[in-house]
C-alpha cells in the first residue's frame, strides 16, 4: 500500500513540477527517501516504474 501512495504522489508531483528540474522523478526519491529506503533502492524503484508507464503508453497508443 504506501508503494501506491508514493506512486500516487510521484504521478502528482510530476503534474506540477516542470521537466527542467526532474519533474516528479526528485519528490519519488525524496518521498521514499524519507520512508527509510535506501538511495540506490529508491531510484530503481523509480526507473522501474518509469519503464513500466513507458511499456503501458506505448502498448495502449499502438
Amino acid at each position: 500500500m504506501a508503494g501506491f501512495v508514493v506512486v500516487m504522489l510521484w504521478e502528482f508531483s510530476s503534474a506540477l513540477a516542470p521537466g527542467l528540474i526532474g519533474g516528479g522523478f526528485l519528490f519519488a526519491i525524496f518521498i521514499l527517501n524519507r520512508d527509510r529506503i535506501d538511495a540506490r533502492r529508491s531510484i530503481t524503484v523509480i526507473a522501474f516504474t518509469s519503464f513500466l508507464v513507458g511499456i503501458f503508453l506505448a502498448v495502449m497508443a499502438h
